[in-house]
């Protein structure tokens, strides 16, 4: 990385002159219970009282009381420290704001210089937003308005990434995807400050300030810049139904291309693909192949699934004629659902999302839609939150953002270097975490938290949003339960593509490719001979599609149950667990690798029932684990649900129709033999790992507990494939269990 500019060297000057409380603010910007640049931290409490003799109960109150003493005897100090500061930090931020805003000087100057200080935290642009927050009233005439600045910025870096538009020649999509992005369409001028027109700009645009928390520093990837996070932006979910940049392609464009495709070729329901029958939109609902230039040409894409609250996407397709690059999808995500402040637990009362889906696609308004439904609905006390806005400093609430940011980061470093996942994994890297900007303008489209984010003593902070992103990231789950709930993109080729399209880099052990290929050989002749005998020629036709198809399910799911028990094992690993109630290897939480990651920690923390103080499944977190890993690779499981593995009845004459498995295949037997060593890891935990474990040293326990483990996974292993093959050999799938 190159150093910084020499305008920046000044920036960097006051940071080292103020080296302790910068210290302070980063300090702050990583505490666990989370943190709000504008509003201090509530003292930690809990809306359960936890009084029972149990180790959930020992737990929580444990936990509360270490909190609550870091509050005192830390976490105070620090905030005090950070305020005292604030004057000199809001100085050098108007500062900051003035050089960069100067309509005098250059553009490659300002670019620069905020790329400077992405590169060092956005500690100046942090400043220039709270010094704006401090003074709304604020008179900046001559100045360029910073908001605007920053989104010229990267909409300058969005038009370098299409083609057409670079040669002067925007498609109708890119044309929508600058009016529905920046909310004007002049790139020529950047709005001085304040300027009439921009009140309207600002209700038709889907960014807006922001403060960065937390980022990963430098991106990696050129491409990073590619998303508004970069330039110190909060990208905004669609505002309402009707709120997706609806365009008209020209005919026989890659975009007209795809909607025929969609809706001719596959026959798909234009509700499920879009919202306007006569158009299409910016903001798509299935993700196109990106692989594909007959449908997907190269550039940046915007789409949300039916099914997903809280997460947006944006994928970057880059120009296939460069060798060594492959599309990157971020996810822009809100965390932190349900903070006692606002209302009781959501996450554990689904009742709510029906109503907030009608809510969301009923109203017109330009509300930033975080759908907690206000005084003029009933049922206030089930709020939640929806779209792609959280929390992050509201302890004892459903998530806290910077939580979710730091499990992200640490597990990411983790399979990155682990020996068997540092080549191919499915953990994702956080990039960014921001916090929305409370300028009043913002205020006043936020009617349904104002009240609690506003006041002398706001019950919580500014919403804020975390980004990732992924070369294998994907809107879809391992969920197929038919309701509206499901991450589907209802056509099972492009789930299966897009399945594809994310395990490419993950290669089977040539064994287990060998027996699929043996199993459906084997299936193929049974129902040739089957059909013959009973003169039920109509079995033979289309066979060899079915067959194709039925082998392409059958390695996709050895892939994802692969994947899993990998990324199960980087936590084993380092004897950490994914979550208290409903796991990261459920399927409602797992794609091409773990998500949810606000509760990842040590893996003798205590479980816990979706009702505060009862205790959940098992006593541990690792009961969670093991369980949902269970329900996910099962026999009849979440994933063979998913990629519709399941007949009728596999023990009957059904198999002879070849869409589904069946009992002489050998994923079944793999379905039934992991099923049955989880299940014996489990019982092992809960009657003897776990009792010997609380007879040692608390720091002891987890390591203890993993080892425990792992000899028992080792030993039911031999046995169960032993009794499985009737000593006949060791079967392929063996290769796929990282214990063994």
């Amino acid at each position: 990385m190159s150093g910084p500019t020499t305008a920046y060297t000044v920036y960097l000057g006051w940071a080292e002159d103020h080296r302790e409380w910068v210290d302070t603010l980063t300090t702050l910007q990583k505490q666990p219970e989370g943190f709000s640049f504008t509003v201090a931290n509530p003292r930690p409490g809990l809306s359960y009282t936890y009084d029972k003799d149990t180790y959930l109960h020992r737990t929580r109150k444990a936990e509360l009381a270490a909190a609550q003493k870091h509050y005192d005897n830390t976490y105070k100090a620090l905030r005090d420290k950070y305020e005292a500061g604030l004057a000199d930090y809001l100085a050098i931020g108007e500062e900051f704001l003035k050089d960069v805003t100067d309509p005098v000087k250059p553009a490659k100057y300002k670019r620069a210089l905020m790329i400077d200080a992405q590169r060092h935290g956005h500690l100046m642009h942090n400043a220039a937003v709270l010094w704006l927050e401090a003074h709304p009233t604020a008179k900046l005439d001559g100045y360029q308005d910073y908001e605007e600045l920053l989104k010229t910025l990267w909409v300058g870096d969005l038009r370098e990434a299409h083609p057409e538009w670079i040669a002067g020649k925007p498609t109708k999509r890119q044309q929508q995807l600058l009016l529905y992005c920046l909310g004007r369409d002049d790139l020529g001028t950047v709005p001085l400050w304040n300027d009439p027109p921009l009140a309207d700009v600002r209700k038709k645009s889907h960014v807006t300030l922001g403060k960065v928390i937390l980022s990963a520093g430098a991106p990696t990837l050129p491409v990073q810049r590619l998303h508004p996070s970069y330039w110190g932006l909060f990208l905004v979910s669609p505002l309402h139904g009707k709120d997706r940049g609806f365009y008209e392609p020209e005919p026989g464009d890659v975009d007209d291309r795809w909607i025929q495709r969609l809706s001719k070729d596959l026959r798909m329901e234009s509700r499920r693909f879009r919202h306007e029958d006569s158009k299409f939109q910016v903001y798509e609902v299935v993700p196109r192949p990106v692989e594909d230039p007959t449908f997907c040409s190269t550039g940046v894409y915007l789409h949300r699934s039916n099914a997903h609250g809280r997460d947006d996407f944006l994928t970057v397709v880059p120009d296939k004629a460069v060798e060594g690059q492959t599309p990157l999808v971020f996810c822009t995500k809100g965390v932190g659902a349900d903070p006692d402040h606002i209302g009781s637990p959501t996450a554990r009362v689904l009742t709510h999302v029906g109503r907030m889906r009608a809510r969301f696609g009923e109203t017109t308004t330009t509300d930033f839609p975080f759908a907690y439904p206000g005084s003029q609905d009933t049922g206030t006390d089930t709020a939640g939150s929806w779209r792609n806005i959280g929390f992050c400093n509201a302890y004892g609430g459903d998530e806290i953002a910077i939580a979710d940011f730091l499990n992200f980061a640490v597990m990411y470093e983790k399979a990155a270097a682990h020996a068997l996942t540092a080549k191919t994994h499915g953990f994702v890297r956080p990039i960014a975490l921001v916090e929305i900007s409370n300028l009043p303008r913002n205020l006043d489209r936020m009617p349904d938290l104002r009240k609690a984010t506003s006041g002398s003593s706001p019950a919580i902070g500014y919403p804020a949003q975390i980004v990732t992103c992924s070369p294998v990231e994907t809107s879809l789950r391992i969920y197929k339960q038919g309701h509206d709930q499901d991450y589907v993109y209802y056509n099972l080729d492009l789930e299966l593509a897009e399945w594809e399209r994310c395990y490419t880099n993950l290669v089977l052990p040539p064994g287990v490719v060998e027996s699929v290929e043996e199993d459906i050989k084997a299936l193929d002749a049974d129902i040739r001979a089957y059909a013959k005998l009973q003169g039920l020629v109509e079995l033979e036709e289309g066979l060899p599609d079915r067959l194709r198809s039925l082998q392409r399910r059958m390695l996709l799911a050895y892939k994802i149950m692969w994947q899993a028990l990998l990324s199960w094992w980087v936590f084993l690993d380092n004897r950490w667990a994914s979550d208290t109630y409903t796991g990261s290897f459920s399927g409602r939480n797992f794609n091409s690798g773990p998500r949810d990651s606000n509760e990842w920690g040590p893996l003798d923390r205590p479980s816990e029932d979706q009702t505060p103080g009862k205790g959940g499944e098992g006593q541990l977190c690792l009961h969670i684990d093991l369980s949902n890993l269970g329900n996910l690779c099962a026999l009849k499981g979440e994933l063979q649900t998913m990629l519709e593995l399941i007949g009728p009845d596999m023990d009957a004459e059904t198999r002879y129709e070849g869409k589904w498995i069946w009992k002489d295949c050998r994923l079944y037997s793999f379905s039934v033999a992991l099923a049955q060593i989880l299940g014996r890891a489990k019982s092992r935990l809960d009657s003897d790992i776990w009792p010997a474990a609380q007879k040692v040293a608390e720091e002891e326990r987890a390591e203890q507990i993993a080892q425990a483990l792992i000899e028992g996974l080792k030993a039911d292993t031999e046995t169960v494939l032993q009794d499985g093959t009737k000593g006949k050999g060791v079967p392929p799938y063996a290769a796929l269990l990282p214990w063994r």
